[in-house]
């Protein structure tokens, strides 16, 4: 296991008030591989991460420049839904 999840929560951090929202409630397997972001990494899974589920993505950073925007929403709920979480699996 990594230990960089474990360091976003930390206070001094700049993560994004969505992200740091889901770390502090994900559970042990809402961890997955996918490529629907940027290229293959485990992050927590969400709306994104569930519809782009087996779809061909483009390679880097191509992907990322098309979903980048979504990145951008101003509503915290629906960018958190739409954002790369990157995260290990939570150990307790």
């Amino acid at each position: 296991m990594q230990l960089g999840t474990a360091f976003l929560r930390c206070p001094e951090t700049a993560v994004p008030p969505p992200y740091r929202a889901r770390l502090n409630v994900v559970s042990d397997d809402a961890t997955e591989v996918t490529r629907a972001f940027t290229g293959p990494a485990r992050g927590i899974r969400n709306r994104f991460v569930a519809e782009m589920a087996g779809a061909e993505a483009l390679e880097f950073p191509l992907q990322a420049s098309i979903v980048g925007p979504l990145w951008q929403v101003p509503d915290d709920h629906a960018r958190a839904e739409l954002m790369p979480v990157w995260a290990s699996r939570p150990r307790h």
